[in-house]
């Protein structure tokens, strides 16, 4: 049995995953846990569960160290950006330089984290109640190194990368044809954000 949120981003990620790996997804019996991989998986109530490596699974292996992760871009589906600035047409349109802004401020604040990670999670823990910082330290350690995979500095969009992520999307049922990418990234925020040094 293996836990899905109920999401159908979920079904992708695991067909992908389990037709990368060589099996069968109509074979896989799939259950709704929710938000709950980290409690399902420890309560035994799924074999397997879809979840954030860099969130569920870096709690899953502080409780469980022998957990095996399978993470979906190493069976078949490419690397993406899974965070973007979304901004309406119109917003670009009406207001560029507050796009460029917001563009320039996330850039300026990814380099920052990279710079100085342990200062990073110490605003973080400061400044929202209830984090623990030996959990986000481990969070921000997992993730860290995927800010600039592939070489590519933050903020910038791979154009092979996101059609073949476009083509992924299509192929395994989350959209019907694959997503128009020269219509849904604008890389000249990124490109006039850069920042030296």
């Amino acid at each position: 049995r293996v836990g899905v949120t109920g999401l159908p981003s979920d079904d992708a990620v695991l067909d992908s995953i389990v037709s990368g790996a060589g099996g069968d997804p109509e074979k896989v019996r799939r259950t709704t846990i929710g938000f709950n991989a980290v409690g399902a998986l420890l309560a035994g109530k799924v074999d397997a569960a879809t979840a954030f490596w860099n969130v569920e699974g870096v709690a899953l292996k502080q409780k469980r160290p022998r957990i095996r992760e399978f993470r979906v871009d190493d069976f078949g589906a490419p690397r993406y950006p899974e965070l973007v600035l979304a901004v309406r047409p119109e917003t670009i349109q009406d207001s560029p330089d507050l796009v460029q802004a917001a563009v320039t401020a996330l850039r300026r604040g990814y380099r920052e984290v990279m710079l100085g990670p342990e200062e990073a999670v110490g605003v973080m823990v400061d400044r929202v109640d209830g984090l623990e910082r030996e959990t986000i330290q481990a969070q921000l350690d997992a993730v860290l190194p995927a800010f600039v995979a592939g070489g590519i500095d933050f903020g910038h969009f791979d154009l092979p990368s996101l059609m073949r992520w476009a083509g992924w999307e299509q192929r395994f049922g989350i959209t019907k044809e694959p997503p128009d990418v020269d219509r849904m990234f604008d890389p000249s925020f990124a490109e006039q954000g850069v920042i030296s040094g």
